[in-house]
C-alpha cells in the first residue's frame, strides 16, 4: 500500500480546488481566481499537466458518454449557460431542473466575497492566540490547532 506523502492533504486540496466554485459564472480567467484560493489558502498553485488529463477525461464522460448529446442543442441533454439560465439539472433525467435567482451576480464581487467568507470563516491572517481568544463555540476550525504543530498535538488542542 502507498503511504501518502507529507503533502498529500495539501495536493488534493489544491487539485480539488484548480476549477474554482465560481467557474460556472464565468470561464474566462477562472485558473486565476483558482490560483488566488489557492494563495489565500496557503495551497500550491498545481500544474495544469497534473490535472489536465482528468479533466479531460471527466469532460468526455459529462459530455459526450450522455444520451443523445447534441452539441448543437445542448440545453436539452443538462447542459446550459449558467449566466444566462442559472438552472442545475440532472443529464440523465429528462425535465429535472432547479431554477435558481441569482440576481447580477459579477464574477468580481463573487470571488471578492468568496475570498472575504474564507478568510473569515476559516479565521485567516490571525494568530494562533487571537483565534483561541475567540469563543470555543464561535471560533473558526483554525483556531483549533496550529498549523505548524503535529497531529499529536491537534488532538491535544481539540479533546
Amino acid at each position: 500500500m502507498t503511504q501518502p506523502t507529507d503533502n498529500y492533504w495539501q495536493n488534493k486540496v489544491s487539485l480539488w480546488l484548480h476549477d474554482p466554485p465560481d467557474k460556472m459564472l464565468d470561464i474566462r480567467g477562472h485558473e486565476g481566481r483558482a490560483a488566488d484560493l489557492a494563495r489565500l489558502l496557503d495551497m500550491t498553485v498545481p500544474d495544469k499537466d497534473i490535472y489536465q488529463q482528468a479533466d479531460m477525461i471527466a469532460a468526455g464522460l459529462t459530455r459526450a458518454a450522455l444520451p443523445k448529446y447534441d452539441k448543437e442543442n445542448a440545453a436539452q441533454n443538462g447542459a446550459v449557460d449558467f449566466k444566462k439560465s442559472p438552472t442545475l439539472t440532472h443529464p440523465l433525467v429528462k425535465g429535472c431542473a432547479l431554477k435558481l435567482n441569482i440576481g447580477d451576480a459579477q464574477i468580481e464581487s463573487v470571488h471578492a466575497a468568496l475570498c472575504t467568507l474564507l478568510t473569515e470563516d476559516l479565521g485567516l491572517g490571525k494568530t494562533i492566540e487571537q483565534l483561541r481568544d475567540i469563543p470555543a463555540d464561535e471560533r473558526p476550525l483554525s483556531g483549533f490547532f496550529d498549523r505548524k504543530s503535529t497531529p499529536e498535538d491537534w488532538a491535544k488542542t481539540l479533546y
